[in-house]
This record gives C-alpha cells, sequence and structure tokens, in this order.
C-alpha cells in the first residue's frame, strides 16, 4: 500500500462511520506515524508503506473509527507550540485554553519586569498550562496540583520532555490542600486553573 492508497483507504474508511474531517484526520495520523509533515505526504505519495507501517495504521484508523480522539491514539497533543503526551488518565489540552496562557504571560508583566514569580497551577492535568508558563518565564517557579496520581504522572513527563523540571513541582491532591505547609501562603503572584469543564458525554466522543 502506497502513502496515496492509504490515505484514500482511510479516508473511505472513515467517512462510512461519519468521522468529522476524515481526510484532515487520515493525514494527521499518517503524518504522525511516518514522523514527516503534510506536505512530504504528497511529496512521497508513492512510497510504499512497510508491513509493520501499514499493520499500524490500520490500527489507527480502527480506532478512529470508534470515535477514540486521535490525540489519544496517536499519543500526543500540541499546545502553544509545544509537544505532550496525553493518556486517558487526562484530558487533551484544547486551544481556547491556549487564552489562559496568553493571559497570565501579560498579567506577569505587572508582578515582575524579569519573570521572577511563583505560580500555582490547579487541576493541572497534562500540566500543560504549569509547563507552558515555565516555559515562557524561564525564572518563575511553579506549583502545579491535581487530584490524580496518573494525571501527574503523565505531566511529570511533560515537565522532562520540555526542560522544565526543575522548577515544576507536581503535588497530588485537591485543589489547594497539597500547599498547606509549602510557605506559598501570600507569596504567590498568579493562581492558574483550568478545571475539567468538558461533560462526561463529549469526553466520550
Amino acid at each position: 500500500m502506497t502513502v496515496n492508497e492509504a490515505l484514500k483507504w482511510a479516508e473511505e474508511r472513515m467517512t462510512v462511520f461519519k468521522v468529522p474531517d476524515a481526510r484532515a484526520e487520515a493525514e494527521f495520523l499518517l503524518t504522525h506515524l511516518l514522523a514527516c509533515k503534510r506536505h512530504e505526504l504528497f511529496l512521497n505519495s508513492r512510497r510504499i508503506l512497510s508491513d509493520a507501517e501499514e499493520e499500524v495504521f490500520l490500527g489507527y484508523v480502527e480506532r478512529k473509527a470508534n470515535r477514540e480522539p486521535s490525540q489519544y491514539i496517536v499519543g500526543e497533543a500540541e499546545f502553544f507550540g509545544l509537544g505532550f503526551k496525553v493518556t486517558k488518565d487526562t484530558l487533551i489540552p484544547r486551544p481556547e485554553t491556549e487564552l489562559l496562557v496568553e493571559e497570565a504571560l501579560s498579567a506577569s508583566k505587572a508582578f515582575s519586569a524579569d519573570g521572577k514569580l511563583t505560580v500555582i497551577d490547579l487541576c493541572t492535568g497534562s500540566g500543560c498550562v504549569a509547563i507552558t508558563v515555565a516555559t515562557e518565564l524561564p525564572e518563575c517557579m511553579v506549583y502545579a496540583t491535581d487530584i490524580s496520581n496518573g494525571a501527574l504522572a503523565i505531566a511529570r513527563e511533560n515537565a522532562i520532555r520540555n526542560n522544565v523540571d526543575s522548577r515544576v513541582n507536581f503535588l497530588e491532591g485537591d485543589l489547594f490542600g497539597p500547599l498547606e505547609g509549602k510557605g506559598l501562603e501570600g507569596k504567590a503572584q498568579m493562581v492558574l486553573s483550568n478545571p475539567p469543564y468538558v461533560p462526561l458525554t463529549e469526553r466520550e466522543k
């Protein structure tokens, strides 16, 4: 099966199952599998997939046909230009959450010209907000909490992946609970939070 044939088959298969934007989804899955850019699919449309690549791609498409989010299928999502590992222990970062980060970065200028801030991120999930803020403000220290141990494990991996693990402290517990006794009272310039707000019915799609 060539790249072009794989894309055509995947689009037709997902269309049968009424997957929205079937062509775009097929391209997304195949670019991830082949570790290439979208335009390279067309430049190399006659490239023949190996047996292993074909098997993985067929599995991807079947999972997508069952309405599993593409980010869970490939195991990662992009947020603010950074890569994040995601699993079913975390919600998938949404584009609109980038607005929260943008507001935080804008507000940070009023607190410190050099970015030396203490930031708290509640319900951190994949860690996308905490890690992005730490990336954009190299002098800040971030404390991120989540009630889910599974989510925190992924968040810690993401902090290492984005080279901010020394400045993001992940703590398990509900909201401010894990921060008690950490000496942070009155010392944090910003408290951020993007708690789960997606209905369970929507998460299953």
